[in-house]
């Protein structure tokens, strides 16, 4: 260290050493050292085991809730994984996808279940609900998709 630094850190003494006033100046800069070395193992290992990183997450208007939730619940097992939430319509959310912009996205399912550059996993599936006047033919009649008009 005394190459390094051009002082003497250390007095010999006859039974040991006694430190200068220059290694007690460096002492607590040689401790933040120590702690970063330590945090950024344990961050270098928590980046090898999976979980930690960044993780950019494309979500329709109508899911945010649950992505919100999704992510609070998963920050508290993964507290180092960052997130970046972007909300859009899902032809945007594709292209951002195709892009790697994203790295991935929760929303309507449309043209991508067919297609073959996407995993699809289908989380769950809504019914269709149409609201009506109280007046309308329609009230309380159940309908399946190909028996809407126009179909």
């Amino acid at each position: 260290m005394r190459a390094y630094y051009g002082v003497e850190l250390f007095k010999r003494l006859a039974r040991g050493v006694q430190p200068t006033v220059f290694a007690l100046a460096l002492e607590p800069h040689a401790r933040r050292m120590l702690r970063d070395m330590s945090e950024s193992q344990a961050e270098m290992d928590a980046i090898a085991a999976g979980s930690s990183g960044r993780i950019s997450v494309g979500v329709g208007a109508s899911f945010i809730h649950i992505v919100s939730d999704t992510i609070d619940e998963f920050a508290r097992h993964f507290p180092l994984v960052q997130f970046t939430v972007t909300t859009d319509h899902a032809n945007n959310l594709r292209q951002a996808l195709l892009s790697n912009r994203i790295d991935c996205y929760l929303g309507m399912a449309n043209k991508e279940l067919e297609d073959s550059i996407f995993d699809v996993d289908l989380i769950f599936s809504d019914a269709f609900v149409g609201i009506c006047a109280p007046d309308h033919p329609f009230v309380n009649r159940a309908m399946r998709p190909d028996q809407a008009p126009g179909t």
